[in-house]
């Protein structure tokens, strides 16, 4: 996807407010301690089994839906906005806003599509068509570090703006 959006495009930068940027953070933390807690339940008994990963799935599902739809939201407030800006305002960025690529928002965009993509696998394994020699189970658990590498992408990519930013501010 951002292979088809000019290099130009991708660089362009937005200005906003600091407390999207925290809002960001935050949602992200959402999302991550429902991934957590739907891997490793409050319980603390581990899941050993298919129906049991999706027993913890489902009790956490409320959490992570509503921080995937957030994350989606809050992307694409910023988005809109920012296309609305540079078109009609003067695309300079206030001093007290942050300075966000958008790039970095559309690689946010597709690691949230990522992570609702892979999830949806495990609400609907019936549509599932697993590797031959491996089954539903096999195929969805193969699969399962795709979460942890999304969510440290999130992660990062929201700490390097706040680096870029800070860094910025300091000098």
């Amino acid at each position: 996807m951002t292979s088809e959006i000019p290099q130009e495009e991708r660089d362009r930068e937005i200005g906003i407010k600091p407390d999207e940027l925290l809002g960001l953070f935050q949602i992200s933390s959402q999302i991550h301690h429902g991934i957590n807690g739907w891997l490793n339940p409050p319980s603390g008994a581990t899941p050993k089994s298919g129906i049991e990963l999706c027993d913890n799935l489902i009790a956490q599902l409320p959490k992570l839906s509503s921080g995937l739809t957030a994350l989606r939201d809050r992307i694409q407030e910023i988005w809109d906005r920012a296309g609305f800006d540079y078109k009609i305002i003067d695309s300079k960025i206030p001093r007290d806003q942050i300075r966000v690529k958008c790039g970095e928002l559309l690689s946010l965009a597709q690691m949230r599509a990522q992570i609702s993509t892979e999830l949806n696998q495990w609400v609907h394994p019936e549509r599932i068509v697993p590797k031959e020699g491996k089954d539903k189970l096999g195929h969805l658990l193969d699969r399962m570090d795709i979460f942890t590498q999304t969510l440290k992408s999130i992660q990062a990519t929201l700490e390097e703006i706040e680096e870029r930013n800070l860094g910025e501010s300091t000098e």
